[in-house]
């Protein structure tokens, strides 16, 4: 008994300092890229956000907006950013693309 209880210590001691590492070795995903200025198109105050795998329009504008994107309308954030990115897909952003993200 001793030594399976040991064995589960060892074991989380492991997974800890590989989350750890992990985490500080490849960063977060959901780190919006510092140093951008708010700019105006069209009309529309925007930031120049470089997009990461997993992110979305909703995800992004939610952490640039720093409130819930339930207290935002989505339908005119997905308008504005469809203004200021035309040539982009809404539903489908590209990882490690800039892309421009209305602010609120």
């Amino acid at each position: 008994m001793y030594y399976v209880k040991r064995i589960c210590l060892y074991t989380c001691i492991i997974l800890l300092i590989l989350s750890l590492y992990n985490d500080f070795t490849k960063g977060s995903t959901s780190f919006i890229t510092p140093n951008h200025e708010v700019e105006t198109i069209n009309g529309i105050t925007v930031k120049k956000i470089k997009v990461h795998p997993g992110d979305t329009i909703l995800s992004v504008s939610e952490r640039i907006n720093k409130v819930q994107v339930e207290n935002l309308r989505i339908d005119q954030i997905m308008t504005d950013f469809q203004i200021v990115n035309p040539n982009a897909d809404v539903h489908a952003l590209s990882p490690n693309t800039y892309y421009y993200f209305p602010v609120y």
